[in-house]
């Protein structure tokens, strides 16, 4: 970072010493733990686009307490009259939080795991996220100023966002840090601002679901697990807060409206269905606030009063949903829905998936989308999994990385050569399995967030989902503890092994259990590998005891009893990336941020600069690859040579690769033909499509290609 850590010998009260504040500032993907040693730098450069927003990493560390440490930020200027606005500047504080049980692993799966410890996660904000106004001081947990306690290395992040519109040029300005007995401490700030924006919405689709709706159903009746009683206006100021949290870190925000609107659901039944003029409006006015490059939308499998199985009454509801969203008029965002259960192993839920699952494909503006069972990518090697293959009634598959190895990875690359699309998805810190991949808990390396749309760009996949929300606190809810200090936010009882006798008819079938686990709902499977190399999926059924599991279902029909020894697993943060707050605990009603959110931002906007850059031309397309898989590679140093993945460790790896793609692009297009293109078409489908001579594309603001032959 250039200087040295400013080491500020304060003076006390009473004229005597006090104590030793040691402040420095830290850019790129870092994460640093109470425990360590203050480190180095005065100054944070940043090299930004427009509708980017970045972080610096104030830190601090002192002999003894210090009292209001405080942080003031101060406009960037170019020094030719033009200015990034103080107000782009976000000072928020880490609230810490232990971890005393690490997330469970398989065996050699602890890549990237760290130690036991304090761990800077949620982020409280000194402003309000939508107003901007600054948070009134008295609640719980309040940003600043703070009272840094001795002998611990705390973190206070700035967001910093440079505006769409930018003149390009260097911006400089200086952030005061200041406490009481301590003389203030400047840190130096550089921006470089390209001169060229990335598009409004993202060029990546991640859905995470409205975390406002699960908010709400945390605390309504019978939950009643948050003490929160607001008026239907609160709620809506909840909905602002969280689409404005979603659309600040590349996310899909999907709540319209909670109360008081016109939700975007049809009405009617069978083939009489209908939108009012008031959904369509409300929802246009969603896209061009928060601009999702994804909304989810209902699905017939979720109306009671229509057969699936009806294709007359499908279609009427999704040729009423696509005049209603042609009404709408937003081509940037693609309109999907989920056709079937979640990851449809057995042939009674794929026939559901088939059987109308074409019609939504049939139909050019909605997308059709589902979570893939593990065997779905292996069906062309394995024709007794045919009803899984479901070819022809999906767009979107989102895949568990966790399973995705190298006959999944060729499968996959034919699907999407056929048309279909790849979303990822990471569980369970990867449960199960012991390669690298990009898991995901808060005593993982924090990389593991960033390096995620990267993996998704080397395979071709384009988007990505996680579960809960976001929000998946319910667990630490309901045994009564809080999610301020309890990091714990999964358990499992988990079998890893143990001899499975299934009936099948008259035949016995004897095979090694695979991983079992109840996570707390009895929807879950077991694998039986038997004698004969066959491999079956069975449902879960109960839990007796810690011991004794019995599976009722398998694909044979078969019952099953087994005696498996049993284990507690634990997952540090699963499934949530922003914690609930209280108007008590932090100043409003709403969510705040985490550090491992940020890391996934930075991933999201690095997506959008490989977007951008292979789209002006072939050599810039190779170019953009190269330097993607100079950072993340498929079976580059693997034990297996299968399945495993590997990517830099080094945070500083990452921005060198995308200073190297923003120059690319601030050069601006080639006029060369062949280009390999990212584009948002007509139809809603994503995809990539490789150019000819014949083809002429432009950019446009919404980064779709509009091509012309």
């Amino acid at each position: 970072m250039g200087m040295l850590g400013l080491l500020v010998p304060g003076v006390g009260m009473g004229g005597g010493q006090a104590a030793e504040l040691t402040v420095w500032a830290k850019t790129g993907t870092y994460r640093y733990h109470r425990t360590q040693a203050a480190g180095s730098g005065t100054t944070a450069s940043l090299t930004m686009a427009g509708n980017e927003t970045r972080s610096i990493q104030v830190l601090a560390r002192a002999t003894g307490t210090v009292a209001n440490f405080d942080i003031a930020v101060a406009a960037l200027s170019d020094g030719r009259g033009n200015t990034i606005a103080a107000s782009n500047l976000h000072v928020q504080r880490g609230h810490q939080i232990q971890v005393v049980q690490n997330s469970w692993t398989n065996g050699g799966d602890t890549d990237g795991v760290e130690d036991l410890g304090w761990y800077p996660d949620a982020l409280i904000p000194t402003v309000h996220p939508v107003s901007g106004d600054a948070i009134a001081a008295g609640a719980t947990y309040q940003a600043l100023p703070y009272s840094l306690p001795a002998d611990q290395t705390h973190t206070f992040l700035i967001d910093v966002t440079v505006p769409a519109g930018t003149v390009a040029g260097t911006y400089t300005g200086t952030v005061t840090v200041s406490a009481t007995g301590q003389s203030d401490v400047e840190i130096s700030v550089t921006v470089n601002a390209w001169g060229w924006a990335l598009p409004t919405t993202s060029a990546f689709t991640f859905y995470m679901g409205a975390p406002a709706s699960q908010l709400h159903f945390y605390s309504t009746a019978p939950n009643d697990l948050l003490e929160w009683s607001l008026s239907n206006d609160e709620w809506n100021d909840v909905v602002g807060v969280c689409n404005t949290i979603w659309q600040a870190h590349g996310l899909a925000a999907n709540s319209p409206v909670l109360f008081g609107g016109s939700p975007f659901i049809l009405t009617g039944s069978e083939e009489s269905w209908s939108m009012t003029e008031a959904a369509i409006t409300q929802m246009r006015t969603h896209i061009d606030t928060y601009h999702p490059a994804f909304i989810q939308i209902r699905s017939p499998r979720s109306e009671t009063v229509i057969d699936p199985y009806n294709s007359d009454y499908v279609d009427a509801y999704l040729d009423t949903y696509a005049v209603s969203i042609a009404g709408v008029g937003r081509s940037d965002t693609i309109f999907g829905m989920i056709i079937g259960p979640d990851e449809p192993y057995f042939e009674a839920e794929s026939i559901i998936v088939n059987e109308w699952g074409k019609n939504v494909v049939d139909q050019p503006t909605i997308v059709s989308w589902e979570t893939a069972p593990p065997e779905l990518l292996s069906i062309t090697y394995n024709p007794a999994l045919d009803h899984l293959s479901m070819i022809g009634a999906i767009d979107t598959w989102a895949i568990s990385i966790k399973f995705y190895e190298e006959l999944q990875r060729t499968a996959a690359q034919e699907r999407i050569a056929a048309g279909e699309s790849i979303w990822f998805y990471t569980s369970l810190s990867g449960d199960g399995f012991s390669d690298k991949r990009p898991y995901w808990a808060l005593d993982r390396d924090i990389l593991n967030y960033r390096v995620m749309p990267w993996v998704c760009w080397h395979e071709d996949a384009v988007g990505s989902i996680y579960w809960g929300a976001g929000l998946r606190v319910w667990p630490i809810l309901q045994a009564g503890l809080d999610y301020w200090t309890e990091p714990v936010s999964h358990r499992s009882d988990a079998s890893d092994g143990g001899t499975v006798t299934a009936t099948n008819g008259s035949k016995d079938i004897v095979g090694t259990a695979g991983s079992a686990f109840d996570g707390g709902t009895l929807d879950k499977y077991i694998g039986i590998d038997d004698a004969e190399g066959n491999w079956h999926i069975c449902r879960i059924d109960a839990i007796a005891d810690s011991t004794h599991l019995t599976i009722t279902e398998n694909w044979e029909g078969a019952g099953v009893e087994s005696n498996l020894p049993f284990y507690e697993r634990y997952y540090n943060a699963e499934g949530v990336f922003v914690y609930p707050c209280s108007l008590a605990e932090v100043g409003y009603y709403g969510i705040v941020s985490t550090m491992r959110f940020k890391s996934l931002r930075d991933g999201i906007q690095d997506y959008g600069y490989f977007a951008l850059a292979e789209q002006y031309g072939a050599s810039a397309d190779a170019q953009v690859n190269a330097l993607i898989r100079d950072v993340v590679a498929y079976g580059r140093g693997g034990a297996t040579g299968d399945g495993d993945w590997d990517w830099e460790e080094e945070a500083s790896a990452y921005d060198t690769a995308i200073a190297a793609l923003g120059s690319m692009i601030a050069v601006g297009p080639r006029t060369e033909p062949g280009a390999v293109r990212r584009v948002s078409v007509s139809d809603g489908t994503v995809g990539r499509v490789a150019s000819t001579d014949t083809v002429i594309a432009r950019v446009t603001q919404s980064n779709d290609v509009v091509l012309r032959v």
